[in-house]
Formats: structure tokens, sequence, C-alpha cells
């Protein structure tokens, strides 16, 4: 045999060749599928905790109605909105949005829940709110990521008082 290999040996091999690239490619595409599951599973986690973070009731008087919806445009956002009760006659109204889209918006859309949650305590007025908020925000977002966000004040006494701030900024905005 003058190559080492007759026809018959040549078939053979190029046989377990075909199979062994087929078996690689399986391997391959399973490997995918398990990443595209892990992924998929994650994001439902993400979708869960980004309903989790807004509120299921809204804080109102019978005086007034107020609903909110939200459906983040791909699988998860970084909107955001809450209601809270000052006192008998003061509601604090809260309306966000986080730049970006995906499971970093909705991260940094919990970090802006904390801090509103912490300084709503204070009582303070809006604009100082909103200073205070983009002080604390700053130090947790990127410079590539921002907030833009309107706070509202309504006194059910007064029919007639509503204090508004709202900022929007290239870099962490309120």
């Amino acid at each position: 045999m003058r190559d080492g290999f007759n026809k018959e040996m040549v078939n053979i091999i190029s046989t377990f060749v075909r199979q062994a690239c087929i078996a690689v490619e399986n391997h391959r595409l399973l490997n995918q599928a398990i990443l595209n599951e892990r992924y998929q599973e994650e994001l439902k986690i993400a979708q869960r905790v980004q309903k989790a973070l807004l509120p299921t009731k809204l804080d109102h008087p019978k005086s007034f109605e107020i609903c909110a919806f939200s459906n983040a445009a791909d699988e998860v956002g970084g909107d955001y909105y809450d209601t809270f009760k000052l006192d008998e006659n003061r509601y604090v109204l809260i309306i966000g949005d986080v730049s970006g889209k995906g499971t970093s918006a909705a991260f940094h859309m919990s970090q802006m829940k904390g801090v509103f949650h912490s300084l709503i305590q204070l009582n303070l007025s809006p604009s100082q709110f909103m200073i205070k908020a983009n002080s604390a925000l700053s130090k947790c977002l990127g410079k590539n990521h921002f907030i833009t966000a309107s706070i509202f004040i309504i006194d059910t006494a007064e029919k007639k008082n509503l204090s508004l701030t709202r900022r929007a900024h290239s870099y962490i905005a309120f």
C-alpha cells in the first residue's frame, strides 16, 4: 500500500470524522441552549423583582383617584412610581424613569426606590428632596446612567396646592 490507507479505510475515517463533528456541534448547541435557558430564568426573576418594587396599592384619600400601570418595553425596565402619605392632608407622588433598559435599569430603579423611601420620611420640600436624592444616587450610578423624575406634593385640605419639582439632566437627573 503506497499511502497507507485504502479507499475503504478513508471512507471509514471520513465517516468517524463526520460523526465527531456532529457530536461536537451537538455539544456546542446543547451548551448554548443551557445558557439561553439560564438567561430566560434570570429574566423571569428580574421581572418578578421589578414588579415587586412597584406598589400594588397607591396611598391616596377618597377625595381624589389615582392609578398607575407600568409595562416594560423590553423584558425588564426602569420605570418607577409610588405614593406616600405625609400626614392627614398631604400626599407625595413620585414618578421616575431610569435611562436604558434591561436588568441594569431595573437594578438602578431599586436603588432609586431605596433612596426615595429613606428621604421621604425627612419631610423635605420637593426641591430639597431632589437635591438630596441626586446627591445620594450620584454615588450609586455610573456616569453613563441617569434618572428623570418628578415629585408632586398634593395638599387635599387646600384642594388647590400642588407642589412639583422635576429634574432631567444628562447625568443623575432629578
